[in-house]
């Protein structure tokens, strides 16, 4: 992709200076913003799929191993999984679908959790939970949040940077699904 490129080429003039050099550390955080756009540009097409109607394929899935699998690619040592025993039997929902809003839960957790805070995925029958032990959100900013996820897809409703959120919720409700926000706080 053009961002890869972009971070490509600056990661090779990175290499060129000392990395105490100003123009090194000026060039890290040049990368760190295409790292950011790049996961931007990911999420807005995520929800063009989406709206498009991603979630509506169905087959056999292992909530377990999709779990697994997610946690895996994101490679954090502060997110750990448990699965209910016995295991869950598989889910009949769309792989890709799921992964996404798995996917988005689970980094919204580790980014709004803060840093220190641990995130535990539990897979049972018929549920995954994301929960994480960082400070929680005030039960008015999560009404709000609640409010926002609840407006039609074609309705121009500002996240406040939760866009995964807003695809977690939409996959969830192409598959018949309910996602629930629950805060500590609230």
């Amino acid at each position: 992709t053009p961002l890869a490129a972009a971070r490509a080429q600056a990661q090779v003039l990175q290499s060129r200076w000392p990395a105490a050099h100003e123009d090194a550390q000026r060039l890290q955080a040049l990368i760190g913003q295409l790292d950011r756009m790049n996961r931007l540009a990911t999420r807005l097409l995520q929800l063009a799929r989406v709206q498009a109607g991603i979630a509506l394929h169905r087959e056999a899935v292992d909530p377990a191993w999709l779990a697994r699998l997610v946690l895996d690619e994101l490679h954090s040592e502060r997110a750990t999984l448990q699965v209910d025993t016995p295991a869950p039997p598989p889910w009949q929902a769309d792989l890709d679908a799921l992964g996404i809003a798995l996917r988005n839960l689970v980094e919204n957790a580790l980014r709004h959790g803060g840093p220190q805070a641990r995130v535990v995925v539990r897979v049972g029958a018929g549920r995954i939970d994301v929960e994480d032990n960082g400070p929680g959100m005030a039960a008015a900013a999560l009404d709000r949040l609640r409010e926002a996820l609840a407006q039609p897809p074609t309705a121009p409703t500002r996240l406040d940077g939760h866009l995964g959120l807003r695809l977690a919720h939409r996959i969830a409700e192409q598959s018949g699904a309910r996602l629930e926000l629950a805060s500590p706080l609230a």
